[in-house]
């Protein structure tokens, strides 16, 4: 027999030797759970200690150079259990390549007091709950995922089921990067009373909210491009890009925020950078301050938008203060192109303001505020303000 036709038979001796294999397996019933063996398909994992990583046998030893790893799993929904639990930790730890669905209304990940974690390259679908829970978490990454709602069909509406992408509650020092979060019926990322933490580089899509942060400080928000907030079928018209409510001492800088059903930003934080943001064709305008102080935009362009390019309102009974806007390109935007309502010792200066639909800059009770060196064209109604 020459070496050729030995080799072709060998191939189909192969061959039938794996469908023999597979009718067996699948008249003992056994054919899912060895696919699921092949596949990597893992029970929910429970982890209450550092010494359940050991127990368990993930390999590492939970130090910062030798971490405990979680990897190449799939983690079906089981009712009310995440696919992944971490809790009251102080080990280091990894969860990297794995497929996880979250149903139930529980995360896919959730992780509560532990530290030095390392969520990278997971992918997650989510049909209830969320994607991502991490609360009292610290010196933590999560980067590289990719988390994706459930989107029914199924009627004429079109309806998103999932809620949050990453959802964090208390947190200190962590970084949410270069994950890319989509069709999510509440928040593409979602930070509450977390401090020095950094967003950056994610793309976030068809979400309520792209990014929302409550009452944080010194963060930073970066190099993110933010799109379709707002618009999922079911959604409400009205949702922002970035929304950040209260907080001090934060960074947005560099984002790409387009065609989103509310505001590009909107803001009610203190002492605060906008700086070199392009924000264009959002439906109810650019960047929206309500109640701000000390808050300075640099750099951005500003355009297309449904409503005014920058405005920024205090209240009659208390006045906002102490706003810049300043190198800006805003142009053709529906409303005027800067507003101001009730803001005391602002100052617009050194920005090209151009084909507005209402007026270039328009200032209402405002006290102490200026415009110097903008240069200004078309603006319909006029450059400024009488």
């Amino acid at each position: 027999m020459s070496e050729e036709n030995r080799t072709k038979l060998n191939a189909v001796a192969i061959t039938a030797l794996v469908v023999v294999a597979g009718v067996v397996l699948y008249n003992m019933g056994l054919l899912d759970e060895v696919v699921n063996l092949l596949r990597g398909v893992h029970e929910p994992v429970l982890i209450e200690s550092n010494q359940d990583f050991l127990t368990q046998g993930w390999p590492g030893n939970g130090t910062t150079t030798n971490p405990y790893v979680i990897s190449g799993i799939t983690v079906n929904p089981v009712e009310n259990k995440p696919c992944i639990d971490i809790r009251n930790t102080t080990a280091s730890f990894t969860i990297k390549d794995c497929y996880l669905i979250s149903n139930f209304y529980r995360p896919a990940i959730r992780m509560n007091a532990v530290q030095n974690a390392l969520v990278q390259n997971c992918f997650i679908s989510i049909t209830k709950g969320k994607g991502i829970e991490a609360v009292n978490v610290s010196n933590s990454n999560f980067i590289k995922n990719s988390i994706s709602g459930f989107v029914n069909t199924s009627s004429e509406v079109v309806k998103i089921t999932s809620a949050d992408g990453i959802y964090g509650f208390r947190g200190f020092n962590n970084e949410f990067s270069d994950n890319r979060l989509s069709n999510l019926y509440q928040h593409g990322i979602r930070l509450s009373h977390m401090d020095h933490c950094t967003v950056a580089n994610n793309m976030i899509s068809n979400s309520r909210i792209g990014v929302f942060l409550y009452n944080g400080w010194y963060c930073d928000i970066e190099d993110n491009e933010i799109f379709n907030s707002g618009h999922g079928g079911s959604l409400a018209i009205g949702n922002n890009g970035i929304e950040i409510y209260a907080g001090a001492f934060l960074s947005v800088r560099n984002n790409l925020i387009h065609h989103n059903a509310g505001y590009g930003i909107q803001t009610s934080a203190w002492r605060s950078a906008i700086t070199n943001n392009t924000i264009h064709d959002n439906e109810l305008g650019g960047i929206f301050s309500e109640g701000s102080s000390f808050i300075s935009i640099t750099g951005c362009i500003v355009a297309n938008n449904g409503g005014d390019g920058v405005a920024f309102k205090g209240w009659s009974y208390y006045h906002a203060g102490n706003c810049i806007i300043e190198t800006s390109y805003i142009h053709h935007n529906v409303g005027s192109g800067i507003y101001f309502y009730c803001v005391d010792d602002g100052e617009v200066h050194d920005n090209r303001i151009e084909f507005n639909g209402e007026w270039g800059i328009y200032m209402l009770e405002c006290l102490n505020t200026t415009e110097s060196n903008n240069v200004f064209d078309s603006n319909t109604l006029g450059d400024v303000s009488p």
